[in-house]
């Protein structure tokens, strides 16, 4: 009976792993980031303006506000068909002069020939300090969404008025991408 323990174990080991269910989707969450003078553009292009991209954000450089927009890059994973959603968008900013203005930036969640209708969610916030960013924050329930951003997948924009010596030094965004089983 002895010699049969190893065998009657190595064929109920074997089996054990045979009627194993398969392992679960794998998600990596990921952050991307990228730089203002990356992801921002005027959103009215004049040659009389002194908003320009520089190696350290989209700046105002100029004495008037001026209306910008800043796209977001597809999350990791995303492709055409294949729902990769934003769990949370944020845009960073700076005074250049240290001096208190009010930004307004609105975050939307979608592009208008997608079939979905875009939310807009407009957000004011105090820019003053020259060395510490500011962040305006689009999450889930800005949107009525409870894990992700709704329809966000790949289109994703934030616009501002940009005031005066204000800078956006960056834009970041957090998803999960699917790699593997």
């Amino acid at each position: 009976m002895n010699r049969m323990m190893p065998c009657i174990f190595l064929l109920a080991t074997a089996g054990g792993f045979a009627m194993a269910p398969p392992a679960g989707a794998v998600t990596s969450t990921r952050y991307q980031v990228q730089t203002g003078a990356n992801m921002c553009t005027l959103s009215v292009p004049t040659t009389d303006t002194k908003v320009r991209p520089r190696a350290t954000g989209y700046n105002n450089e100029g004495a008037t506000s001026a209306f910008v927009i800043c796209s977001f890059d597809p999350p990791p994973g995303a492709q055409y068909g294949v729902a990769t959603e934003f769990k949370d968008a944020y845009l960073y900013l700076v005074s250049l002069d240290g001096m208190v203005r009010d930004v307004t930036c609105t975050g939307v969640n979608s592009i208008k020939t997608s079939g979905l209708v875009p939310q807009f969610v407009p957000k004011t916030l105090s820019v003053s300090s020259t060395t510490t960013e500011t962040a305006f924050a689009w999450l889930p329930a800005d949107f009525d969404g409870t894990s992700t951003i709704p329809y966000s997948g790949g289109a994703f924009s934030v616009t501002c008025i940009l005031p005066p010596q204000t800078s956006i030094e960056f834009g970041g965004a957090h998803s999960d991408e699917y790699v593997g089983s």
